[in-house]
């Protein structure tokens, strides 16, 4: 009888410290696990080419968009059911069009007045964009004197026309891009691109005009200061300057990017004084996936606005008219997983120590 007493004695003993360890284990895990939030475990990487990028907005009766969305959504082709826009904070119904890129026409014009080792780093830069551009579509190229070649296809063809370009004191730069932007709105295709590289533009250039944003788009990469003003009032597109020639193929890095990722947005506009609109993807889950731009029909350049607040919602139907924001929730994984995988070893000890028990 005292052994059995023993026995049950140690038994309960066990049982005790089994049950202080769980206790124990599961204190630790939620005291010294680091609570994860959205900002120390991300669900997704931002890099600066993976931003939503508005490239031109033409507002009358209905507003239009033209949009490279972020990178990270390149494989996806988004729809109508992927897209958020807000006039003035009311939700609209949108209409969406992927621009295909296998039937661009691309003229690029390079500044052939800089140096040999100048020139060799903008040749780069275009023989990478040529290399990331899918098949079908065509490069002709254009130097400062206004020499323009012929549409050759992308890789091959058009590298080798990139790689015949000779450095040449001649500056008629103005005259290659009014050639380019002529050729380009006499191009049979649906789709044409223009791309400008070189030194200084903002002293050399007039700004470029009347390029639709049904159909073409207008980059300008230029080493120097200034160069806001390359593009006017009809122009769609963006204009990169950078500070050194070693950064101009970055930037065409991320045209080549948003060439790839283009999208026009259709939109009603629900009265003539719609001053906001504002663009959001809640597929892509970051901050950088949405920007308000001010509705102005003198221009088809994206000025960004502060977003207009929805109404507050109707206590009568518990709703906010046009509420369809895009989440950000923080995932506390942390305090999530970490318990449970703990609370599972711990349910291993009280296993092992019963059966010592027994």
């Amino acid at each position: 009888m005292t052994d059995d007493r023993r026995l049950r004695g140690n038994g309960a003993g066990v049982r005790r410290t089994a049950a202080a360890v769980v206790v124990l284990v599961g204190l630790l895990s939620w005291w010294l696990v680091p609570p994860a939030t959205a900002a120390s475990l991300p669900l997704l990487d931002v890099d600066p080419l993976d931003e939503l990028e508005i490239l031109a907005v033409r507002a009358d009766d209905r507003a239009q968009v033209l949009f490279a969305a972020p990178a990270r959504l390149m494989t996806q082709t988004l729809t109508s059911d992927d897209v958020v826009v807000t006039v003035d904070g009311a939700q609209q119904p949108v209409r969406l069009q992927r621009l295909s890129a296998t039937d661009l026409e691309l003229a690029v014009v390079v500044d052939t007045t800089v140096s040999e080792e100048d020139l060799r780093a903008l040749q780069s830069a275009v023989v990478e964009l040529a290399l990331d551009l899918p098949p079908g579509a065509t490069m002709r190229v254009i130097d400062a004197t206004g020499t323009v070649s012929e549409p050759a296809p992308v890789p091959g063809p058009a590298i080798a026309q990139v790689q015949q370009l000779q450095v040449g004191s001649d500056d008629n730069i103005q005259r290659a891009v009014d050639r380019a932007t002529t050729l380009l709105g006499q191009s049979p295709q649906d789709r044409t691109a223009l791309l400008v590289v070189g030194r200084d533009l903002a002293d050399r250039l007039e700004p470029i005009e009347d390029t639709p944003l049904e159909s073409t788009v207008a980059y300008v990469v230029t080493v120097g200061t200034g160069g806001d003003e390359l593009l006017g009032p009809t122009a769609s597109g963006t204009v990169l300057p950078v500070d050194q020639v070693a950064r101009v193929l970055p930037a065409v890095d991320e045209m080549s990017v948003d060439l790839r990722n283009l999208y026009r947005a259709e939109v009603p506009l629900p009265g003539p004084d719609a001053a906001t609109l504002t663009l959001a993807i809640p597929a892509a889950g970051q901050d950088a996936a949405d920007r308000t731009v001010a509705l102005d029909a003198d221009t088809l350049r994206p000025v960004d606005a502060d977003p207009v607040q929805p109404p507050a919602p109707d206590d009568a139907a518990g709703t906010v008219p046009g509420e369809h924001a895009v989440e950000r929730t923080e995932i506390n994984l942390g305090r999530v997983l970490a318990p449970l995988l703990l609370a599972g070893a711990a349910l291993a000890v009280v296993a092992v120590l019963w059966l010592l028990a027994q």
